[in-house]
């Protein structure tokens, strides 16, 4: 059997395990599951590749970052304790309760002289042996409030492990490589840096937020808290702290119906009238489990609560028998009973088990986490308020170390005997050469040094453009029809002139946004077809905003309609200045969805790429927000599929395991791009260069064991003993790190690095190859660089080859003019994730719990950003309507 024929028949063995776990998803059995037992049979283990050495390229340039340098090392033994509290009646307990009675503890001297810290969930560590009459024993708390009781609870505190900090010196001596032993020593290094800070001040997450008098209410009705966070890390021959920033999103304390008015965007007196039902699911989402004080009642009853949810009736209309058992609303209960005249008796009541309270007689109590969803406006009120430059940004982290963190006054670091200098840490640093951006050559254009990472396209012609002939506009914005014909007009005539071949008009129709979106669009799509031999190319759809009908576009569009849409906003149809740009803007994403190429990088910048049949993957997981933790998470991959790495095809599925880090089905998504690969080049890649984001730094090594298994054992069924020499790479843009030239001749105009800075010692690991790559332009803000840890490297790069390589794969994404932050393979996989979330439906009920309904079966999608690629069918999908599209 050929290596083809073996490649088809692995492919079909698979897809008959797929279909095999659809079919039994009632019993059991687990495609992913049953894959991962198949693989520990055949698993290869290997370490972590070593660093090939340090990079040279580029212009030196001398960098502060937002690290300290641990001078002391920490006692090299620690004491580790599980910890639980229960209730009288063996109810488990939350965090909060947990460190209530671990205070209440350490006041009543049950730890002797012995000072431990709790990690804030479920473990007690100490630098000495605790001394404990009994590992179980009872202890009551006061009460939280004047009419409150005291509660009494269960303790124990059983020993767990002893373990040494010399796991961690070695890691730093290149003695041995990471392991559990050295996540250990991290974990409770972090629980004794942060345990004071957070007893003493309000913390979120890892944020911890000093009280300010300057509050700050953004659209939408959360309130802005900026603080600073923390966490150890390990450097080059120390460990270091990394200090940052933070800001954190709180429901706004105070009388729930002004909380109400500013959550549902509106006056405090139009609520006088009451909401409709989906406004009651707003208010009910975003206050939920929250705390209230209750303002009607005296000293001697119970008045703080947490919120059930809201009642589906009015004050007005929510009735209950009283005590004399006669029926009665309660805006007239509290008429009668406290003499109160509801102002706003056609609100909902706030639920708490059995009681109804009115919204006006509560309060939300402070520093409450908002649970809603934050509004298009409330993001760019975010941005304002924490978007600071470089020097601002060192500035507020230098002040937060002196005055908040206060390191050399806390008596838990002193009692592991670590020292920390208070200055920031200086590195060195490099800035890469330029890239060379490559448009039309046909039409006499040469190549252009990008220095600055961004370029004006407004005087350059796209290098392939493509012929536009079925396309029409869809009006939901309401605008008049002469208007968007004059806008259609516009943007002929510069999709014209920057190389495109539209050949006529659009149609345009106009709809009403409250009616059928289906509908509107299938008849967007029957008005623009113009050459009957052809399928519709694209529909155009102009929104007041970027709303939930954004969702429903796209999942009707690209599921039911096969058709592709390009959404813009009304708002720029009227702009007097960077109009052109704009419909440059708008060309570039149309000519990449039909299949053009916009730019290339020009001959000779990835010659790993173009000299040896090469594939650059990227793979990201989407996980649902904190409040929607049932909801599954989508695994995304897609690959170049040419020698400029232009064209790109993707995948998705959804994990079964919610939340799960590693991509269950990542062999199958790969083996079908291979597949793709092979169709259109008659051969599959020698090389393959793959870029895995969304991975936190705990799960590094789990995602090596499986994933870069999943892909070793993948490539065996098309490639016999000779696979592809393969380099996995994780791509991580959720870091604290922060770096400011120490020289305003290194910066740019805001202060921040130059793109293509990259920094390869000082603060990484000695014997780990990765390295911290700013590839883009800041505009805003301060800059955050991409940190990239290779883990492993058959190709065998050195630290030049793969730093420059990297940055010359973040100028590739056809949907902008500048350089982005990753590398486009990985941006492009994000992209399909954020598109698949939109052909899921989300029904919630009232209460916490819901379903999802998903859009027809899709599992694969295509994506386009260069010629060559043609629609295909694709597998396990009955029509070719199920193809989707992303640019």
């Amino acid at each position: 059997m050929d290596i083809m024929s073996s490649m088809d028949t692995f492919i079909n063995k698979f897809w008959i395990c797929a279909k095999f776990s659809r079919v039994t998803n009632s019993c059991s059995i687990n495609m992913s599951e049953y894959l991962e037992k198949q693989l520990e049979n055949i698993t290869l283990k290997e370490n972590v590749v070593s660093r090939p050495g340090i990079g040279t390229l580029g212009q030196k340039v001398t960098l502060r970052a937002n690290h300290l340098r641990v001078n002391k090392f920490p006692n090299l033994k620690l004491y580790l304790y599980n910890y639980t509290v229960t209730s009288n009646s063996g109810r488990a307990t939350g965090k909060k309760v947990r460190w209530k009675v671990f205070e209440e503890i350490k006041k009543q001297k049950k730890f002797g002289k012995s000072l431990p810290i709790f990690n804030w969930n479920d473990m007690i560590y100490c630098s000495t042996k605790l001394n404990l009459e009994q590992d179980e024993f009872e202890s009551v708390l006061p009460p939280s409030e004047p009419a409150g009781k005291p509660s009494s609870f269960k303790i124990k505190i059983k020993f767990k492990e002893e373990f040494s900090f010399q796991h961690i010196k070695d890691y730093i001596d290149s003695k041995q490589g990471w392991d559990k032993n050295i996540q250990t020593c991290m974990n409770a290094l972090n629980a004794y840096l942060n345990y004071k800070v957070r007893t003493n001040f309000i913390s979120l997450g890892r944020g911890i937020y000093v009280p300010n008098s300057k509050r700050i209410i953004l659209s939408g009705g959360a309130e802005l808290k900026q603080g600073h966070c923390q966490s150890i890390r390990v450097g080059w021959n120390d460990l270091t702290i990394n200090v940052d920033v933070c800001s954190g999103i709180f429901c706004p304390p105070g009388n729930v119906v002004d909380v109400a008015a500013g959550i549902l965007c509106c006056g405090k007196d139009e609520l006088r009238r009451g909401i409709d039902d989906q406004e009651r699911k707003t208010l009910a989402k975003t206050i939920r489990t929250l705390k209230i004080r209750v303002l009607h009642r005296g000293d001697n009853k119970k008045s703080i609560y947490a919120i059930d949810d809201l009642s589906k009736e009015s004050a007005d209309d929510t009735k209950f028998r009283d005590e004399e058992g006669r029926e009665t609303s309660v805006t007239q209960f509290f008429a009668k009973r406290y003499g109160m005249r509801l102002a706003f008796g056609k609100l909902p009541c706030i639920k708490v088990g059995k009681n109804s309270f009115p919204l006006e007689v509560c309060e939300l109590l402070p520093d409450q986490p908002f649970k809603g969803d934050i509004t298009d406006n409330g993001r760019a009120d975010m941005i304002k308020h924490t978007c600071v430059r470089p020097n601002e940004r060192f500035q507020s982290i230098r002040k937060a170390v002196h005055d908040v963190f206060r390191y050399g006054q806390d008596e838990n670091l002193k009692s592991i005997n670590m020292n920390v200098d208070t200055e920031m840490m200086v590195v060195e640093g490099r800035v890469l050469p330029p890239v060379s951006i490559l448009f039309n050559k046909d039409r006499g254009q040469p190549a252009q040094k990008v220095d600055t990472g961004r370029w004006n396209f407004v005087s350059q012609i796209i290098q392939d453009g493509r012929k536009l002939t079925n396309w029409s506009i869809l009006i939901l914005s309401g605008d008049h029809p002469n208007v968007v014909l004059q806008f259609g007009r516009q943007l002929t005539e510069t999709l014209n002139k920057k190389g495109m071949n539209v050949t006529n008009q659009p149609a345009v129709v106009s709809f009403n946004k409250q009616g059928d979106i289906k509908m509107g669009l299938t008849q967007a799509v029957e008005r623009s077809i113009v050459n009957k031999a052809e399928p519709p190319q694209l529909v155009l759809v102009i929104m007041r905003d970027r709303s939930r009908l954004y969702s429903d576009i796209k999942r009707i569009a690209e599921t039911i309609l096969s058709v592709r849409t390009q959404c813009i906003l009304s708002k720029n149809l009227r702009k007097q200045k960077g109009f052109e740009q704009f419909c440059v803007n708008v060309g570039l994403k149309m000519n990449a969805k039909l299949g053009g190429r916009n730019y290339s990088l020009s001959a000779g910048q990835i010659d790993f790429i173009s000299s040896a049949p090469t594939m650059v993957f990227g793979a990201d997981v989407y996980h649902s927000g904190v409040h929607e933790q049932h909801m599954p998470s989508i695994a995304s991959v897609c690959a170049s599929m040419d020698a400029a790495a232009t064209i790109y095809s993707g995948r998705y599925r959804v994990n079964k395991e919610p939340r799960n880090e590693t991509i269950e089905e990542l062999d199958i998504m790969v083996i079908d791009l291979l597949k793709a690969f092979r169709t259109k080049n008659g051969r599959l890649p020698e090389r393959i260069l793959f870029y895995r984001d969304g991975v936190s730094e705990g799960q590094f090594r789990k995602v090596m064991e499986v994933e870069v298994n999943m892909l070793r054992n993948a490539f065996k069924g098309g490639y016999g003993d000779n696979p592809p020499k393969l380099t996995f790479v994780i791509v991580q843009k959720r870091h604290h790190t922060r770096f400011m030239p120490t020289s305003q001749r290194d910066g740019d105009k805001n202060g921040n690095c130059k793109p293509g800075t990259v920094v390869d010692t000082g603060i990484v690991v000695k014997q780990e190859f990765d390295f911290f790559l700013q590839s883009h332009a800041s505009l805003l803000g301060t800059g955050r660089p991409t940190h990239y840890r290779v883990l492993v490297d058959d190709n065998k790069f050195n630290a030049n080859d793969f730093q420059s390589l990297t940055n010359k794969l973040c100028y590739l994404n056809a949907r902008c003019t500048s350089s982005i932050s990753i590398v486009t393979s990985a941006y492009y996989a994000h992209l399909i994730c954020n598109r698949a979330r939109h052909y899921t439906e989300w029904k919630e009920s009232s209460s916490s719990g819901g379903s999802p309904s998903c859009a027809p079966p899709i599992s694969i999608m295509w994506i386009w950003h260069g010629p060559g690629m043609e629609r295909s069918r694709p597998i396990g999908v009955g029509a070719l309507a199920n193809t989707a599209y992303v640019a």
